[in-house]
């Protein structure tokens, strides 16, 4: 859905001074004292009076008379899914924002001219009329994260809204605040028991999927890939419904240990949905992998982007208009396998020094004198239980396990700041004050994990497929519930999701509940061994990057010796980080 688009000139341009241009099919409203308002998403009003407004006159007059009365206070009385825009042109000043979770997104660029704004990275370069210089810092980001987190983007002096942040500017003086509107309440509710908590997560998860995913033409359709969201997803629908108006969609691989359409079977068979299943083939990856990658606006690493491109696909051919999607459950209930080991970890550290010390000596001597695999994973668990968090989650990137400078060129790394990601990673972890290490690293996933990475993904390849997508795990009194519920609930030892799963027995099928935590994987590692496409794609795009200044050369020829010697899933995920760069600096004849 194209969210707000235009421009407001600053008080150095010539002509008018408060000019505002609308470019997009979003919801309008302005009035005679100079008042203009744009909203797109799927907006809700916490305040009876708004949300009465909205029904009567749309969203964006209602937001207009909001901005009105509160100014940026409106945001207290706005949730759901939302990218705004609000301009008072007598005054000169200028709000925009997205929502709590960053469902929707908004870019932005601060000129001599004034403050141009999007919800389309591509289309806010073109509203500036000329095409601005890459950004090193964020291809090096990509390569870290492999994705570019916000605010940063591709584009140098083009930056993103992050999740509850909004943006306030004044054309008059040129000033610019960007801050957070909304901070999560991490509050154990503690006279309520376990019981009552239940009833109350399932309550929430009704209401969450009545609110936010209506059907439409006496049908619904949602993801099921057999998790435990897909599935509680499916499983309301179908009660709310009926399993005969739900139409639900899976992916398999031909693929051993990727392929979960078993699970997805036994959803879709206990609550009686129609269920539609499609196998992607290494074929189907070289085919679309090109035209995932131009879709993206900057580039994107996530290899799973395939097969959801590919299952909105069959979704939208079967004539469906909307789809259901379970994102964020893992985030707000506490279901990454990243927790379990984290808190395994702090408790380590949380030893008596002497008990943790002679530890250490006894795995440090015992990896030395039996250098197999039990000892040498003991000493490579301590040596990650010294970091601090969040620094230690990253023990495993590409960039802690490979030297940058021989990694990248030695021109184009001079210009990078290398501890850049990690002082974005520990400034989000540190806006939390919480003495919960969970409620810490759910929240820091909120951004890294769900806003710049899974959200962008779906509601991208969504958009490519030609279908709408909803967030029903992230409507807003669930999130604010999922805060109230404590983490030693939301985890019990190093069970993930505990509270969760406790919850849904009697409602999801016992075997979804069983399963551990599998992920939405694509096996191109495991492909790439074998199916010439696929190499011939891989080989030519990262050949290509190797003379573009930004990778090593010899250090592409060494990844492609350890893929086929190694792991082919650690260093295929690499070689896909480095094809669809290099495929999208190609589709934007870079």
């Amino acid at each position: 859905m194209t969210g707000p688009s235009g421009y407001l000139l600053s008080n150095a341009a010539a002509g008018d001074a408060s000019r505002v241009v609308s470019l997009s099919d979003a919801e309008i409203a302005q009035d005679d004292a100079g008042l203009r308002a744009s909203i797109s998403g799927r907006p809700s009003w916490t305040s009876a009076e708004y949300a009465r407004v909205a029904q009567e006159r749309g969203h964006a007059r209602a937001l207009l008379e909001g901005y009105r009365r509160f100014g940026s206070r409106v945001l207290d009385h706005l949730g759901g899914a939302f990218a705004l825009v609000a301009v008072d042109s007598r005054r000169r000043r200028l709000l925009a924002a997205v929502d709590r979770m960053g469902q929707c997104g908004l870019y932005y660029r601060v000129s001599d001219t004034g403050l141009y704004f999007s919800s389309s990275l591509n289309r806010l370069v073109e509203l500036h009329g000329e095409r601005p210089e890459l950004d090193p810092q964020a291809v090096y980001d990509y390569i870290y994260f492999h994705v570019i987190a916000g605010p940063r983007t591709i584009w140098a002096g083009h930056a993103k809204l992050g999740r509850a942040q909004l943006i306030e500017f004044d054309a008059s003086t040129g000033t610019v605040d960007v801050r957070r509107y909304w901070l999560p309440e991490f509050a154990a509710r503690a006279e309520q028991t376990i019981p009552l908590l239940k009833d109350d997560l399932m309550r929430s998860l009704s209401d969450a999927v009545a609110t936010v995913c209506p059907p439409v033409s006496g049908s619904v359709a949602c993801f099921l890939s057999g998790g435990l969201d897909s599935s509680t997803v499916a499983g309301l629908l179908a009660t709310q419904h009926g399993g005969d108006k739900v139409d639900a969609f899976s992916i398999g691989f031909s693929a051993a240990g990727y392929d979960e359409r078993e699970f997805a079977r036994i959803t879709a068979k206990h609550f009686r949905v129609r269920h539609h299943e499609y196998c992607v083939t290494p074929h189907d990856v070289a085919e679309s992998a090109p035209r995932i990658a131009a879709f993206f606006e900057q580039p994107f690493g996530n290899s799973s982007a395939v097969p959801v491109y590919h299952c909105a696909k069959i979704a939208r051919e079967a004539g469906m208009a909307q789809i259901c999607a379970g994102d964020g459950g893992d985030e707000i209930f506490a279901g990454n396998a990243q927790y379990r080991a984290q808190l395994i970890f702090n408790r380590f550290a949380a030893l008596p020094s002497l008990v943790r010390s002679a530890t250490e000596v006894g795995v440090k001597v015992s990896s030395k004198l039996l250098p197999f695999w039990p000892f040498t994973k003991a000493a490579s668990y301590i040596a990650q239980a010294r970091l601090p968090l969040p620094d230690r989650l990253q023990t495993y990137n590409f960039l802690h396990r490979n030297d940058p400078a021989q990694f990248f060129d030695p021109a184009f790394l001079a210009t990078i700041e290398r501890d850049e990601p990690l002082r974005a990673l520990r400034a989000e972890y540190a806006v939390l004050d919480s003495r919960s290490i969970v409620d810490r690293l759910l929240y820091l996933d909120w951004k890294f994990v769900l806003q710049d990475n899974d959200l962008c993904k779906v509601g991208r390849m969504c958009e490519m497929a030609g279908i709408d997508v909803l967030y029903p795990m992230l409507e807003d009194r669930l999130v604010e519930f999922s805060c109230s519920i404590p983490g030693r609930l939301k985890m019990r030892g190093s069970r993930l999701r505990w509270f969760y799963r406790e919850a849904m027995r009697g409602f999801l099928p016992e075997a979804i509940l069983a399963k551990g935590k599998h992920g939405f994987g694509l096996p191109f590692g495991i492909w790439l061994r074998d199916e010439p496409e696929l190499e011939s794609l891989a080989s030519a795009s990262l050949d290509s990057l190797g003379r573009r200044g930004i990778i090593r050369a010899d250090f592409i020829e060494r990844t492609w010796s350890q893929f086929r010697a190694g792991s082919a899933s650690y260093y295929g995920e690499l070689i896909w980080i480095l094809m669809m760069l290099e495929l999208w600096l190609q589709c934007r004849k870079l």
